[in-house]
């Protein structure tokens, strides 16, 4: 009997019931066995904290499994710019190689990825096989070195790597032209330690000779120098033109400083509209420079009004030499300003705040005010003088620093008698040609201090020459240099050349000179004069250590030269 419609659809719905039974039952049973072989993965593995720790760097020792298996990695799946990324990839077998350092869920690639290119970036950096082995390494030249840069300063259009790289050939052209010094220095010594004996026309030979080799040696150098001053300059030139303020204030100064001119003479008609280009560019530096063009006529007529106008734009920016030369103008009515106490001691104090090793002076210039006071406006306090004083000569500024080497040698404005502070100071304006200063040391090297400076009368002759070097020469070490040939201190005795040095002295108006030449025999007054040597004190740095026995030396001293109770002969002009 055929079977109705209704009992065949039950039978298919009885049907479809059981299979998905089989089928829930099947992925009960894989789950189960997934739940059982994670258990057990479980209890093989260690804890893991939710948060892992970075792991150690891939050169550590205590990672060396690590570093082995991403190389392997790196055979495996090419290097790093090839292939559809063995890096970037996230599937199980990376997870397996890195599971100690398996990222948390809310970081699944960042940590990983980054992990991944340190250890393999590290080994690639690690191979050096591409360098030159032992005695054959070497860096690359001086030449090359500027090609690579040139081509790398091409490639980019920033114009900060461009300036960098003009500035970098301005001084390669630089230590090329203190190694022609250099060695026209080395060349003339040679040639002055030639034999006597050579024949005329030998020695003629012989310069001519000498003459082409240093053409032939210098000429290549010299013509190196010119080429990157010249490539400097076209390249500044092409950011000037992109209105490059730090391009055009540098390229202005090769023009002030004669750098691109032949005979090194300056160029300001050159350099003044790139000032003011630049100072257009709230330039500091050139906002001060295009003032002073202004204030001295240098490629431009002057005008104190635009010369004001300028120093009161780089003030404005903060320029420590621009504030300063507005406060001086301020209190001793220059520049076409009226005399305003106030606003001048304001601009100084506004300078020596923004104080730097190349504007140092508004710091000198309130410590003179500050020693004996300026009206109403500026009260005495030697404290503060000293302190303004002791800042600038921390900047180097030599007159600072002689200033100090006084009042820590003679005790004034309060400070205690110091002989190694006096000598610090000293020492620091006399490494600058201070004339005082170097006279000062003749006399410390003189005297001598027990356990600060040990007395030296060669030290003692050289500081007194390094006086009458510097400047238009200082009159009372020209006499010191005299009584030192009288006398034989520091030199052989030579009554000739004291004369002389007498003489030098006696013009600038030294009466102690004078005094000494109507003394001196008239044969020596009348013999004709001879060169005088050159010697060069020591180039060693003063190192002082204090003494506490040198404050009671001193103050008998002071009270000797108070009292003017006779002296000693050395002490004459000291």
């Amino acid at each position: 009997m055929p079977s109705s419609p209704s009992t065949t659809f039950k039978k298919r719905s009885s049907q479809q019931q059981q299979q998905l039974q089989n089928q829930d039952a099947t992925k009960q049973q894989q789950q189960q066995a997934m739940r059982s072989g994670s258990s057990k993965s479980k209890e093989k593995k260690p804890a893991r904290s939710p948060t892992p720790s970075l792991p150690p760097t891939p050169m550590t020792p205590s990672s060396p499994r690590r570093l082995s298996s991403s190389v392997s990695k790196l055979h495996q799946y090419g290097s790093l710019g090839g292939g559809g990324g063995g890096i970037h990839r996230s599937n199980t077998s990376s997870q397996s190689t890195l599971s100690s350092a398996t990222p948390p869920p809310s970081t699944p690639n960042r940590m990983y990825s980054s992990m991944s290119l340190m250890t393999i970036g590290s080994e690639l950096l690690l191979d050096h096989s591409h360098l030159k082995p032992g005695a054959n390494a070497a860096l690359l030249s001086h030449t090359r070195t500027i090609n690579m840069y040139r081509e790398n300063a091409k490639k980019t259009n920033n114009m900060e790597i461009q300036h960098d790289f003009a500035m970098f050939l301005v001084e390669a052209a630089k230590r090329l032209e203190q190694k022609e010094e250099e060695d026209a220095a080395l060349s003339s010594m040679s040639a002055g330690g030639d034999d006597d004996d050579d024949n005329d026309d030998d020695m003629g030979n012989d310069g001519g000779s000498a003459s082409m080799s240093e053409a032939a040696i210098v000429s290549p150098e010299a013509n190196t120098r010119r080429a990157y001053l010249l490539e400097a300059e076209k390249l500044l030139k092409q950011l000037a033109l992109r209105s490059h303020s730090e391009s055009q204030y540098y390229l202005a100064n090769m023009y002030a400083a004669g750098l691109l001119s032949k005979h090194g003479e300056p160029d300001f008609d050159k350099a003044f509209p790139l000032f003011v280009q630049a100072a257009k560019h709230h330039n500091p530096d050139a906002a001060f420079r295009t003032a002073k063009c202004y204030e001295d006529g240098l490629g431009t007529r002057r005008d104190k009004a635009k010369s004001v106008q300028f120093y009161r734009k780089a003030a404005a920016l903060n320029h420590p030499g621009a504030m300063y030369r507005l406060g001086l103008a301020e209190m001793n009515c220059e520049l076409g300003i009226a005399r305003n106490l106030r606003d001048g001691h304001k601009w100084l104090k506004r300078s020596a705040e923004a104080a730097t090793p190349q504007y140092p002076h508004a710091l000198h210039e309130l410590a003179l005010l500050h020693e004996k006071g300026f009206d109403t406006v500026i009260f005495a306090d030697h404290t503060y003088a000293v302190h303004l004083y002791s800042e600038a000569a921390a900047l180097g500024y030599a007159p600072s620093a002689f200033r100090l080497g006084e009042c820590y040698e003679f005790g004034r404005l309060g400070c205690k008698i110091d002989a190694a502070l006096s000598i610090h100071y000293y020492s620091i304006a006399a490494e600058q040609d201070h004339p005082e200063a170097c006279f000062a040391l003749t006399a410390w090297y003189l005297m001598g201090v027990d356990g600060v400076l040990d007395a030296s009368e060669d030290q003692a002759f050289a500081w007194a020459y390094r006086a009458t070097s510097t400047g238009n020469g200082l009159p009372k070490a020209e006499f010191a240099i005299g009584y030192f040939y009288e006398c034989g201190i520091g030199v052989p005795k030579d009554i000739q050349m004291a004369i002389q040095w007498y003489n030098r002295a006696a013009a600038k108006g030294d009466k102690r000179a004078a005094a000494r030449l109507h003394q001196a025999p008239p044969s020596y007054r009348s013999s004709a004069p001879r060169p005088m040597p050159a010697p060069s004190p020591s180039q060693r740095r003063l190192t002082p250590s204090f003494s506490t026995r040198f404050f009671e030396k001193a103050k008998g001293l002071t009270a000797k030269k108070e009292k003017n109770e006779p002296q000693p002969p050395l002490a004459n002009f000291l």
